[in-house]
């Protein structure tokens, strides 16, 4: 299963970045007429950190990465330190 995850991941990642940009997840839509899909993801990651009353942090790991992009808005967001697991390099 492990390898069939990766090897889907390996294969498709250039192509799931081209489509959502360095955030591989869906985004948080209020207003219910966003068309800043690049924002909404953003929104989401900040509204997933609000709802966990999460303000801030020093270290912070990503399990299931992707290429980083949560990763990386988060550490910015808090100046902390971030960890990324994936199966996929």
């Amino acid at each position: 299963l492990k390898i069939g995850i990766a090897g889907f991941y390996d294969r498709s990642s250039k192509l799931w970045e081209d489509v959502w940009g360095e955030h591989m997840h869906h985004g948080y839509y209020i207003p219910e007429d966003r068309t800043d899909h690049v924002q909404a993801q953003i929104d989401l990651i900040d509204e997933v950190l609000k709802w966990a009353d999460c303000d801030s942090a020093t270290k912070m790991v990503d399990v299931g990465c992707g290429i980083g992009g949560s990763s990386r808005h988060i550490a910015r967001k808090f100046n902390c330190e971030a960890s990324g697991i994936t199966l996929s390099p």
